[in-house]
């Protein structure tokens, strides 16, 4: 088990919530400050949930949620119209648990109310809410209420603990009990409803919802004025819709703050539908030769991350631009679900530096998402291959703990000038990460080696550039092959590598042509010399590893007999600076 760092814990030790997370990590760790397993943590929620399930759902949540509302007992205002907070809060569960401290209950103790609402099989919505403070959790809750906010319940709205037993009240009777705790929790879901609105419209709620429901809310916000308009047009039937396909490039949001806006577990809860998502398409209109979105910021983010290139739009109206390859055409049964963001923000930056913008926060998100807890991770690994199996090999081939560092495919550490953004997103979460950047050597020069040596150090990181033209030419190794296979004798492994790598000549030398000539220019005969003379000089440098790996393991095939597994750590895997880095973060 990891130690949770200092610098965490007194970010933690700050407000309640944190408190006790850090309480939770003792109890389950058996010591304080100390990082629980995951497979502990699943435990004690499964244990604690057998027992009493809101309390293990708490659990779960303060383990993954770092999100909490602050407020002050003075400033909580109580509302005589219960009958409009329930019908809020039944109208749109949460789609995600809160918890808000409350600071002034108690003299020098604030209170924790953690809120989550749940939908029985009858499809009735209530709320289970319970009340903490510092010194008695878990073992012990100040109070846990029942909230039944459908209207076929409301006969016994609010069940909780007084005088050593269960109390119930109506709707009504809320108002004039002088019980401390209802009160208490009465002001703050008047809060959580007047204040967080958009926190609490679930996923499932959002894509379910009916167009005609959406446009008789009273409470809609409209984001885009031209937008809406169209959309009332094709229901009433003064204007088509018509669905195709376009490249996503030519759709733009209406407003890129909106964008910024979206909350991450959004964006996660919303990448878990995203095939429903390209089905069902997004809606737009055409404007100054491009689609603009505009209520479907959500939905168009998701493609975004996703990098779809083509996707389906329905266009409101007229005109329909010549890229969309048209499908169908039709009223208001062809449009997809709406999605309802608060708050118009009006743009002030020109397309192009939104674009730029909106693309560096695409990169943090991808980050983010992508990326696990890294309390427990002591190095970074970025890399330009996406599928990360032999860089991870080689990285425990040289010593390197996988349980203890990340490795992520980012395509932006081709571009040394993108990985700043990389970095300060993740020493947000953690401070002291050391950066490794696996960059393939390919074809470039020692004089552009060195410059992209230079570039990463000016960074802080560690470069780590392969010593062939890619990271199969580590596999390429015939000690490596006789330790995973003794059978195969040095003089056979020796024979089938030279036969790859002659085969493999042809493409190796026209790569290495294109990097110094570029893809047009043919070379003259004596340049075509030289460069011949260069990759005979130095083949295990130029000959190209995927290629050569891909040869050689087919004749050891026709050899053994069997399809060989390379892609296994062995002793003769060996890359001098990432030993280096074993070394001092992991010494024997």
């Amino acid at each position: 088990m990891a130690k949770v760092p200092e610098a965490l814990v007194e970010n933690l030790s700050g407000r309640l919530m944190g408190r006790l997370k850090l309480k939770l990590f003792h109890l389950i760790a058996g010591q304080p400050n100390l990082m629980p397993s995951k497979k502990q943590s699943i435990s004690y929620v499964e244990k604690t949930g057998k027992q009493f399930y809101p309390l293990g759902e708490m659990i779960a949540d303060l383990f993954t949620n770092d999100h909490c509302t602050l407020i002050s007992a003075a400033d909580l205002e109580k509302s005589d119209n219960v009958n409009l907070i329930l019908d809020k809060l039944d109208r749109y569960p949460l789609g995600k648990a809160v918890f808000v401290e409350v600071l002034g209950v108690f003299p020098d103790m604030p209170v924790g109310i953690w809120i989550s609402s749940s939908r029985n099989d009858n499809g009735r919505n209530f709320y289970h809410l319970l009340i903490v403070e510092d010194g008695k959790f878990p073992e012990q809750l100040l109070n846990h209420i029942n909230l039944q906010v459908s209207e076929q319940d409301r006969s016994a709205a609010f069940s909780y603990f007084a005088a050593g037993k269960i109390q119930t009240l109506s709707g009504t009777e809320c108002i004039a009990t002088d019980d401390p705790w209802v009160n208490l929790v009465f002001k703050v879901l008047n809060h959580v409803v007047t204040n967080h609105k958009e926190s609490t419209i679930s996923m499932d709620q959002l894509i379910e919802n009916k167009w005609d429901q959406q446009l008789a809310d009273d409470d809609f916000v409209v984001d885009d004025q031209e937008c809406m308009d169209r959309i009332i047009q094709v229901r009433d039937g003064l204007i088509r819709a018509t669905v195709g396909l376009a490249d996503l490039k030519y759709v733009k949001p209406f407003s890129y703050e909106k964008c910024f806006d979206l909350r991450l577990h959004d964006l996660q809860a919303a990448l878990q539908i995203a095939e429903t998502i390209i089905k069902g398409g997004i809606l737009v209109y055409a404007k100054d030769g491009y689609l603009i979105t505009s209520d479907d910021y959500l939905y168009y983010m998701v493609l975004r991350l996703q990098k779809i290139k083509q996707i389906k739009v329905v266009v409101l109206g007229d005109p329909v631009p010549e890229y969309v390859k048209i499908l169908s055409s039709g009223g208001f049964e062809t449009l997809p679900p709406l999605l309802r963001l608060p708050g118009p923000v009006a743009n002030s930056s020109g397309l192009e530096q939104n674009e730029i913008q909106l693309e560096r926060f695409l990169d943090q998100l991808r980050i983010v998402n992508n990326t696990r807890s890294l309390v427990d991770v002591k190095c970074v690994v970025l890399t330009e291959d996406r599928h990360g199996d032999m860089l991870e090999n080689l990285l425990l081939a040289n010593g390197l703990d996988l349980d203890e560092l990340k490795v992520m495919s980012y395509e932006g550490c081709t571009n040394v000038g993108a990985l700043p953004i990389v970095m300060s997103t993740l020493q947000q979460i953690k401070t002291d990460l050391i950066f490794i950047i696996h960059r393939d050597a390919d074809y470039m020069s020692a004089d552009e080696l060195a410059e992209l040596n230079r570039k990463l150090g000016k960074l802080c990181v560690i470069p780590f550039i392969t010593k062939g033209t890619d990271i199969e030419s580590y596999y390429l190794s015939m000690n490596h092959v006789n330790h995973l296979y003794p059978n195969l004798s040095f003089p056979v492994i020796q024979t089938l590598l030279d036969e790859a790598t002659v085969a493999a000549r042809s493409i190796s030398l026209d790569r290495l042509k294109k990097h110094r000539f570029g893809n047009k220019y043919e070379p003259t005969s004596l340049e075509a010399n030289v460069l011949g003379s260069d990759y005979d000089a130095n083949v295990p440098r130029y000959r190209l590893g995927k290629k050569t790996l891909g040869l050689f393991t087919g004749l050891l095939q026709k050899e053994l007999g069997k399809n060989p597994e390379l892609i296994k750590p062995s002793p003769f895997l060996q890359a001098e600076v990432l030993r280096m880095v074993a070394n001092q973060l992991w010494p024997e």
